[in-house]
């Protein structure tokens, strides 16, 4: 029973966070107060009171939020869902008291809207909504003064009914103002230990874990759709020198101009990692082994005449792989380390194919 009940007002998705969770919740299970209690009170009217017009503005009253959850479900517009249910509640509460006129205490239905609109719609629009409402329930009471509750309501009970109202709204408010203020700050925090869990701290690149699994999506996505893509591992030539010769803040410095220069000339549909130490690894989606050689060609070239002042020229190795149906992605990285090593055998700032298609 919890289960199907939860089902009924859960969204679809597991990944919405807190604050927009907690809002689908509110409008699917305000949709289907609105739509049980409508649908009960029609068949009251058509069988119990005989009372037929009422019992048609039920129905219809009831068939407006079965409509909207459904489109909820199907489509996930809680933008559109919210507002239905808020302007839902705002005009058959405000249609009820107007005609019932506190007869059996029927002004009570007026804490409703200010409990679930600014959930449904926002803090800031709900308040306005919430405003908007307070003005017309407030004027409406005052004006019932020696008419409603068959002339039994004064202005003690308008003047009750207005602060009751107002300190409802204004709870509400602060409530769900502070909830709000802790989603943002949920989401900065959310947003800052993502960068820290995939960012390389020194360069900015990616991490390691993180070009990794950027690595491994595209290579299941080249087996599902049978298409190719390229990766490259490069290699700072002799940077241990710089770190012993010049020190480890000057050697940090050439890593960070480094990765900033590859970055700024890769594609955005490339991707680039720190490997690890003076190792970059970069993908190339979607790209043949002659093209990834081609653009490492030119960045290596590029490198090599960057200015590093004092140091002269920081020259690379770079190993090129293209992927191969039938081998594993652990295969094509050692395949492309491979390549890198030999270049470091055959004289330093090189860029090599690695031997798969040979």
């Amino acid at each position: 029973m919890n289960r199907f009940f939860s089902n009924l007002i859960n969204p679809q998705s597991d990944e919405l966070p807190f604050y927009e969770r907690r809002r689908v919740q509110m409008t699917n299970a305000l949709l289907i107060i609105m739509a049980t209690s409508m649908a009960v009170m029609c068949v009251l009217n058509i069988f119990v009171f005989k009372e037929y017009p009422l019992a048609a503005f039920d129905a219809f009253a009831a068939g407006v939020p079965i409509y909207t959850y459904y489109r909820l479900k199907k489509h996930q517009n809680i933008e559109w869902a919210s507002w239905v249910g808020a302007l839902s509640i705002f005009f058959v509460t405000t249609s009820f008291i107007t005609i019932n006129q506190n007869v059996n205490f029927g002004a009570i239905w007026v804490v409703f809207l200010p409990i679930f609109v600014m959930t449904l719609v926002g803090v800031r629009r709900g308040l306005m909504l919430s405003v908007i409402y307070y003005v017309y329930i407030v004027s409406i009471s005052f004006w019932g003064i020696g008419i409603w509750q068959e002339g039994d309501w004064g202005f003690q009970s308008a003047t009750r009914l207005s602060i009751a109202l107002a300190a409802l709204i204004i709870i509400v408010y602060f409530y769900e103002h502070s909830l709000f203020l802790y989603r943002q700050r949920e989401e900065e925090h959310l947003k800052k230990l993502k960068v820290l869990s995939t960012q390389d701290f020194l360069t900015g690149l990616h991490n390691r874990g993180h070009i990794t699994q950027i690595l491994q999506d595209e290579f299941e996505r080249a087996q599902r759709y049978d298409s190719t893509f390229s990766l490259a591992i490069l290699d700072l030539d002799d940077f241990k020198k710089i770190n012993d010769t010049f020190g480890h803040n000057v050697g940090d410095k050439v890593l960070q101009k480094v990765s900033k220069y590859l970055q700024s000339h890769l594609r955005k549909t490339e991707h680039i990692g720190r490997w690890g130490g003076e190792e970059f690894l970069i993908l190339f989606p979607n790209t043949k082994l002659d093209e990834a050689l081609q653009v490492c060609q030119k960045l290596n070239q590029m490198l090599e005449e960057m200015d590093f002042e004092d140091l002269g020229p920081v020259t690379t190795c770079i190993g090129v792989c293209e992927y191969v149906k039938g081998h594993d992605l652990n295969h094509l990285i050692a395949e492309a380390d491979k390549a890198l090593y030999q270049g470091k055998r055959d004289g330093k700032n090189k860029v090599l194919p690695c031997s798969m298609l040979s």
